[in-house]
């Protein structure tokens, strides 16, 4: 493990080498030389940085439960999709165990259960590995359709949520991602972090929620890393704070092209989609619920994240389950929205360093990107296509 350590300043971490220290030694030591004099290292070594560890990994038991199985896999065949079995159950949503009830395979991702499909009534809530196609293929694929076709829920409160406040809140986030965040209340914009070189260190969404207040997601197991990330930058004088709120806001997403039809049955609240447009957030009521709604997806369907305190989440989700029965409502899971997400044609970019400031001010590497472009960078936007 290497980097700087969460929990303290200015100090660095380099450990774990177990039998690879002698072999690995040279360009580790210059990995965290370069950590230590230029704030980050010239390569990509996220495997090996202690920020991908959260505060659970401090139980010794946890620990030791957890080395045991991954020292005697150390020679067996590796599967894919394979999960670990040991240390499990650590983080739950508060929908867990409705999920749980309907069928929900979880997998494990930063500390959390997340449910990555659902074994219909019959079907064994189980996995079996293989190099072939997996019992769960079919299983997904209707999970898959129902995105496609009607409507789903999905669970994903497992997201790291902050909170960025205070008279420069907006300055300093125009500094650090590549969008402008400086547009009206009730905007979000879909954006990158980037560090000195201009290179990608994050890839989140940042909501303004109110003039001097937004409200950020990234994903699962980058919480640390952002959270870091930005702590490191934020002005000395104090106008501007920061706080993890991941714990504060479950969240459902419900997304499909009948989502909309489902969320206006339960709520008074203007969905329209000229009422409330694609990248906007706001406050609504859906059910009892006190909502932050944000009309964004990433399956290439209609669709909304609806975040709201833990304690409202089961009421919700139950509404919106009976709410939508005939519109053939169902649960969906982290293996469907890999599929949607693929089949929705979302683009994958072979070039990440490259970016185009959208608004005037400080970019943090916008030197590095404007070097690029007049460099002559080339980007390949790539699609993929599912066979029929």
């Amino acid at each position: 493990m290497l980097g700087p350590a969460p929990e303290l300043e200015n100090s660095f971490v380099a450990v774990g080498f177990n039998a690879f220290g002698i072999a690995a030694g040279g360009g580790a030591g210059q990995m965290v030389a370069e950590w230590i004099v230029e704030g980050e290292p010239s390569l990509n070594i996220w495997p090996l940085d202690i920020r991908r560890f959260g505060p659970y990994h401090r139980s010794l038991r946890y620990n030791v439960e957890r080395t045991k199985e991954i020292y005697g896999k150390h020679y067996t065949i590796s599967w894919p999709h394979e999960e670990h079995e040991s240390a499990r159950g650590v983080r739950r949503s508060p929908l867990y165990g409705l999920l749980k009830e309907k069928g929900a395979v979880f997998g494990a991702k930063y500390g959390w259960e997340r449910a990555n499909w659902f074994a219909p009534p019959g079907v064994a809530p189980e996995e079996v590995p293989t190099f072939g196609i997996p019992n769960w293929f079919d299983h997904v694929a209707a999970e898959h359709r129902a995105a496609r076709e009607a409507v789903v829920l999905i669970d994903q409160s497992s997201f790291s949520k902050f909170e960025v406040a205070g008279s420069e809140a907006v300055a300093f986030l125009n500094k650090m991602a590549a969008g402008n965040v400086g547009r009206p209340v009730g905007t979000t914009v879909y954006t990158q972090l980037c560090n000195d070189r201009g290179g990608i260190e994050a890839d989140i969404t940042i909501s303004r929620v109110a003039e001097d207040r937004l409200f950020l997601v990234t994903g699962t197991a980058f919480g640390v890393h952002d959270y870091m990330r930005l702590k490191r930058y934020l002005p000395k004088d104090g106008s501007v704070s920061l706080r993890d709120v991941t714990s504060s806001f479950a969240m459902i997403n419900v997304c499909g092209p009948l989502s909309r039809e489902l969320l206006m049955r339960l709520s008074d609240d203007d969905f329209s989609n000229e009422g409330f447009a694609f990248g906007q957030c706001r406050e609504v009521v859906i059910g009892y619920a006190p909502v932050l709604a944000i009309r964004v997806t990433y399956i290439g369907e209609l669709g909304y994240e609806l975040y709201m305190p833990p304690e409202y989440a089961a009421h919700l989700d139950e509404n919106l389950w009976e709410a939508g029965r005939d519109l053939g409502i169902r649960n969906a899971g982290y293996r469907a929205i890999e599929s949607l997400r693929l089949a929705g044609l979302q683009p994958l970019r072979r070039r990440y360093r490259f970016c185009r400031p959208s608004r005037q001010g400080t970019l943090q590497g916008s030197g590095d990107v404007v070097e690029d472009q007049t460099g002559g960078s080339e980007v390949e936007t790539l699609y993929l296509h599912a066979g029929s």
